[in-house]
């Protein structure tokens, strides 16, 4: 560094940092400087006695910067988040380097196909990288993200919710025989009945089925055939006593309303992922622009822009990569799970074998 500083002062002085090889790779993968404590010390500016910081008494005997020493870590601290470019390419080098079948493949695959996945559904969507494609492309369809895709997210709540309350109904009749499963069944007529003819017209009016409206006697029809499966018949072996049928119906019903509001709900998140990507792009695009000087030609525009627009996309990809694996776990081994009986035993959940009254 001193050398440096005494022979090529414009280049110490255009020098952000100066650290080991470490403190590259680091900038590299996550767009952070950084240095830990052990090669630290092989700089002699460190305070080795035991206060685990640069020296400023010797910086300054020296004539070294302190700022331009990198911020130490210690062996263990997570630096940063992996950046868009290093994501993609990491997923691709995994591919690459790990042709045959196993974990390691499967997971580059699984990394590339979240990263690709983001990008291809905002592609979806008119937006790249925060940049309005229906400006360079006004003839093309795009999906209406923010005027349709908080319906469609509660749409897929639905299915999937639905879905798993058919597993449930098919569960329970391989497993104990088709009259315990009325109830259950009931409540899933109901719900698909009022899907068909409310939520279809709610996503696309031309989507109404002819004679099977909110308002028809076939949709009236079938809240009146899953109301008396659900409190009339849903307690097998008590069908004497149809008070006790009623009660437990109403109660069911009290719990399955409350439960499947929040259930349904909690695939907003859906919408609020692609919503915080596509706010987060536009950020950092008006960051980006906001540190470019007035009049400054296309050279200084790129030099400035390219590392802010690699290091706020790299940021925020990797966030909606990890998001699109989060969530979706989350509402399948929530939400999905417990509409399609998942009991918390100490039997492996299988749905599809048959089983006895002891539940082997």
């Amino acid at each position: 560094m001193l050398w440096i500083k005494r022979h090529l002062p414009e280049v110490y002085a255009k020098t952000r940092y100066f650290g080991h090889v470490n403190t590259l790779i680091a900038h590299m993968l996550c767009g952070n400087f950084a240095i830990d404590h052990s090669n630290a010390s092989y700089t002699l500016l460190y305070e080795t006695a035991g206060a685990g910081t640069w020296s400023q008494e010797i910086c300054d005997k020296i004539g070294i910067d302190m700022a331009k020493l990198p911020p130490l870590h210690k062996s263990t601290d997570v630096v940063g988040t992996l950046t868009h470019p290093v994501l993609l390419a990491m997923g691709l080098w995994m591919l690459l380097k790990n042709p045959k079948p196993g974990m390691m493949r499967r997971a580059a695959w699984f990394a590339t196909m979240c990263a690709g996945a983001t990008v291809a559904f905002g592609l979806f969507s008119g937006s790249f990288f925060g940049m309005s494609l229906q400006e360079w492309f006004p003839s093309v369809p795009f999906f209406d993200f923010q005027g349709k895709f908080f319906s469609w997210a509660l749409a897929i709540g639905v299915v999937q919710i639905l879905f798993g309350m058919a597993i449930n109904v098919f569960t329970i009749t391989r497993s104990y025989g088709f009259k315990y499963a009325l109830g259950p069944l009931g409540w899933l007529v109901i719900l698909l009945a009022g899907s068909v003819a409310a939520g279809l017209p709610m996503l696309d009016p031309a989507w109404t089925i002819p004679g099977f409206t909110a308002s028809s006697p076939a949709f009236y029809a079938a809240l009146g055939a899953g109301a008396f499966l659900m409190l009339l018949l849903n307690t097998p072996g008590k069908f004497h006593n149809p008070l006790v049928n009623i009660g437990s119906g109403l109660w069911n019903l009290y719990n399955n309303l409350t439960g499947l509001l929040s259930d349904v709900l909690s695939y907003i998140r859906l919408f609020a992922i692609g919503l915080s990507g596509g706010v987060l792009a536009l950020v950092f695009n008006s960051l980006a622009a906001g540190f470019v000087p007035e009049g400054a030609g296309w050279g200084v525009r790129l030099l400035i822009m390219i590392p802010i627009l690699l290091v706020g996309h790299g940021i925020n990809l990797f966030m909606s990569t990890i998001s699109s694996f989060v969530h979706p776990m989350r509402l399948t081994f929530v939400e999905f799970y417990k509409n399609a009986g998942f009991e918390m035993a100490s039997r492996s959940f299988d749905p599809i074998r048959k089983m006895n009254q002891t539940n082997e």
